[in-house]
């Protein structure tokens, strides 16, 4: 076996508690990766057609570039699941800010929540002594190239410490997340959990906290 998942004839894929929250240290399964070779080794007769279409979805998320696992819940296994792909953003901005560096302690935040929700966290972006309330988010290149990677359907989840590491500018930032969001992105703060837009309050909190941070 070792040979042909070296070789990526077969897939390797291990199984996860999803109520423990932990990958399980047996039971792993395979699969192929031509769905051709089950019908060159078997036959087309009496195909099961429950593990072909399995295998295809398992290949499907594979391409698009899912971490994917075999869920198990108590005794009973579900399919081919994934975990939902995060992309973080940090930010600081005034100088006590950077000197402090506040990175870590959002990094750390960011990590714990995605860890509870059963998220893996595959890319992040940090701001070092960029105001969001001065520079305008078409001048950031950390949202710039969120943007872009939403585009391309590369995470589902836009987690943040608190909203306003996303901006600070009223008349801009809840536009710049309600775009995110028209995208089927998923924007959430480790403090205030999912930003919506369902009433124009939304539009406005938590936008404009105090500016003790920028």
């Amino acid at each position: 076996m070792t040979a042909l998942t070296d070789s990526f004839i077969l897939y390797q894929i291990g199984r996860y508690d999803v109520k423990g929250k932990q990958y399980l240290k047996t039971g792993d399964k395979y699969y192929a990766a031509d769905i051709g070779l089950r019908y060159a080794l078997l036959g087309t007769k009496k195909a099961d057609m429950g593990h072909i279409l399995e295998n295809v979805v398992f290949l499907e998320l594979l391409r698009r570039g899912y971490e994917i696992y075999i869920g198990k819940v108590n005794n009973t296994e579900g399919e081919v699941s994934d975990l939902k792909r995060a992309y973080c953003l940090y930010r600081v901005s005034t100088k006590g800010q950077v000197e402090k560096d506040d990175i870590p302690m959002q990094k750390t935040a960011c990590h714990e929540f995605a860890e509870r929700n059963g998220w893996t966290v595959l890319k992040e972006f940090s701001e070092k002594g960029v105001s969001g309330f001065k520079v305008a988010a078409q001048n950031r290149d950390a949202i710039q190239d969120l943007k872009t990677a939403a585009e391309r359907h590369e995470f589902e989840i836009l987690l943040v410490y608190m909203f306003d590491r996303l901006g600070r500018r009223q008349n801009e930032t809840p536009f710049v997340v309600e775009w995110f969001v028209g995208q089927g992105i998923e924007v959430w703060s480790t403090q205030e959990g999912q930003q919506s837009f369902e009433n124009d309050v939304d539009y406005v909190y938590p936008f404009s906290l105090p500016l003790h941070g920028l």
